[in-house]
């Protein structure tokens, strides 16, 4: 493992653990809110078609 993907897992390791202090110190909410993200140029390159409405 090079340095730098060494210095990106510790930069991530210490970011979970900000992260998860952060969530722990707060209520578990009762519900969530899901957006969904479309990705049209993904849907064509795999033959879909990408749908311009939510319905």
């Amino acid at each position: 493992m090079g340095i730098a993907e060494r210095i990106g897992s510790i930069t991530s390791e210490i970011y979970e653990k900000i992260l998860l202090e952060d969530v722990r110190k707060n209520p578990v909410p009762r519900h969530i809110g899901i957006i969904t993200d479309g990705n049209r140029r993904y849907a064509r390159s795999v033959g879909g078609y990408p749908r311009t409405r939510a319905t």
